[in-house]
């Protein structure tokens, strides 16, 4: 266990929205909301790639980092 109580209070908020079922749906893919939203940002970052970055996208080599599960 940490000693941090900022990791402890991390902790106990995600423990508690597991136990929360409107909490638990918001960030669900069965949200409809939800899974417009993380539609629109994916159609968002390629309109930027497509116009800030050269030739096709598939040809460049992206590292990615500090993205969490990548989502």
């Amino acid at each position: 266990m940490d000693h941090n109580p900022d990791i402890q209070r991390l902790r106990q908020e995600y423990a508690r929205r597991a136990g929360d079922l409107k909490t638990r749906f918001l960030y669900s893919s069965e949200n409809p909301a939800y899974h417009w939203m993380i539609n629109d940002r994916h159609n968002r970052i390629r309109e930027l790639f497509t116009a800030n970055l050269p030739g096709k996208l598939s040809d460049l080599q992206i590292m990615e980092t500090g993205c969490g599960s990548g989502a």
